[in-house]
């Protein structure tokens, strides 16, 4: 049986530096101090080594952990011996996963066991309900480390703006999302072969149609991208064949611009352009004038329509007359009133036209083959009337009376 000294008081250790308890290979068990009324210096076992942390053994015994170590500043877990598989507390606050280097307050988390000697998965977890969260009162960055050079890849400022690929610089206030690389730089959004992927616009993040009041959206069934607003409900389709398709709305062009087909295969024919920059419908309201003095007339009809495609206007009148004063008129009767000035040809040989002239009711010569006919006037908005007597001449019609009737159509270039 070992030895075994009970000592209930030490009451003083006079000429003694130490008390020390030798218990290597003597089997010798201290047990049973009650009272320490104080004590300086130390307590020494030679069985522990230095720096390591000790803690009572399931036998109650004393043991020193090999992997658990404290040097006065740093708590060590397996550290010391594996860089890549250690955790360190040091008195600066630092708290260090995976790897025992470095000086910076951080945090590594170091996976073991993968294929790979320095990369691991990472995951935080807070349960059902709870809420994770980073602060920083500048900005919270994410880096990545590849052949040992760091390279910024996320960064979010203290104003909310999120930054990729890029260091953060001076910018406008409206922008909050920076996407940059060096080469071609894509954001994919994709979603299933059935599924539609895209993006909305709106003015509430709320579930509200003021979330999506516009949106771009790619429909994988059709490949067709839609350009939507109004909730969907207008819009631009452009299809996977190349067509565009308006939803319940317009094209409208801004002045001066139009359609170029210079695309096309031209003909052999000079071309002066291949740009159709005007369409216009609508109606307008002629009225009887002469070129001499203006006469005095009621009408019972003024009935004007025209389309204007490109350069062309085509054009129909009519006009009805129940009362007329010539007011001392005379000269060329006119048709006035068109929507546009007419162009003038080259040389004095006046406008570009053809009109077709028919006449009720009004005062006729007596001479077999004369027929009415009228010209639209280069730079005028006016149709002239005349006969045509003979091969090579003409002469004015005779003047409007009253219960006349004129029906008048052709086109003219502007």
């Amino acid at each position: 049986m070992a030895s075994v000294i009970r000592v209930n008081t030490i009451n003083s250790r006079s000429g003694l530096s130490t008390v020390t308890f030798d218990n290597s290979g003597a089997g010798i068990e201290v047990a049973g101090i009650v009272t320490a009324t104080s004590f300086s210096g130390s307590i020494t076992d030679t069985g522990l080594t230095a720096g390591r942390v000790v803690y009572v053994d399931s036998d109650k015994s004393l043991i020193d952990s090999a992997n658990l170590t404290f040097n006065g500043s740093d708590l060590l877990i397996d550290a010391s011996t594996n860089a890549y598989k250690g955790v360190k507390f040091d008195n600066s606050f630092n708290l260090t996963f995976g790897s025992s280097a470095g000086t910076s307050p951080r945090i590594y988390l170091q996976g073991t066991n993968n294929g790979q000697s320095d990369a691991g998965d990472t995951f935080f977890a807070t349960g059902t309900g709870g809420v994770q969260k980073f602060r920083s009162n500048t900005y919270t960055k994410f880096e990545v480390n590849a052949d040992s050079t760091t390279k910024e890849a996320l960064h979010l400022d203290s104003d909310g703006d999120a930054w990729f690929g890029l260091t953060p610089v001076t910018h406008h206030n409206n922008r909050h999302a920076f996407f940059h690389n060096a080469s071609d730089n894509f954001v994919s959004i994709t979603s299933g072969s059935g599924a539609t992927a895209g993006i909305v616009f709106g003015d509430s993040a709320a579930n509200t149609t003021a979330n999506y009041e516009s949106y771009i959206a790619h429909y994988n069934v059709t490949n067709s991208l839609f350009i939507h607003t109004g909730q969907g409900q207008k819009g631009l389709e452009l299809k996977a064949g190349g067509d565009a398709s308006i939803i319940d709305g317009n094209l409208v062009v801004a002045g001066g611009h139009g359609i170029d087909f210079s695309a096309q295969t031209q003909s052999s024919a000079t071309t002066g352009s291949e740009l159709l920059n005007h369409y216009e419908e609508g109606t307008f309201t002629p009225y009887i004038d002469r070129e001499h003095n203006s006469p005095i007339l009621g009408y019972a009809a003024q009935d004007g329509y025209y389309t204007r495609i490109g350069r062309v206007v085509h054009f129909y009148m009519e006009i009805r007359v129940n009362s007329y004063n010539g007011n001392g008129s005379y000269g060329t009767t006119f048709l006035r009133g068109l929507p546009f000035t007419a162009s003038a040809r080259t040389g004095g040989r006046g406008g570009w036209d053809s009109v077709t002239v028919h006449t009720y009711n009004t005062d006729i010569t007596t001479t077999d083959g004369e027929v009415n006919i009228g010209v639209v006037g280069a730079n005028s908005e006016k149709v002239e009337l005349y006969i045509q007597r003979s091969e090579n001449s003409f002469a004015d019609i005779p003047a409007p009376d009253a219960n006349d009737q004129y029906k008048v159509g052709g086109y003219y270039f502007v």
